[in-house]
């Protein structure tokens, strides 16, 4: 799946590991790692699937989306 970004800043803090160090700290690893999830799944179905996620199906006033 190709991931798309607001601008070109927020593309360049998330995609390369110095603007991510930089911009989130300790939590760049976990922002890396998902997005290398993200890319390779074929479509978000795929994704939640995932146990560690613990997704669930919003219950608010749109249910079954």
């Amino acid at each position: 799946m190709k991931l798309l970004y607001k601008n070109n800043k927020l593309e360049k803090s998330v995609t390369t590991d110095k603007g991510l160090a930089k911009t989130y700290g300790i939590l760049a690893k976990k922002i890396k790692q998902r997005s290398i999830q993200l890319e390779s799944a074929e479509n978000l179905w795929t994704i939640s699937q995932l146990p560690v996620l613990r997704l669930h199906q919003y219950q608010g006033e749109r249910k079954g989306t």
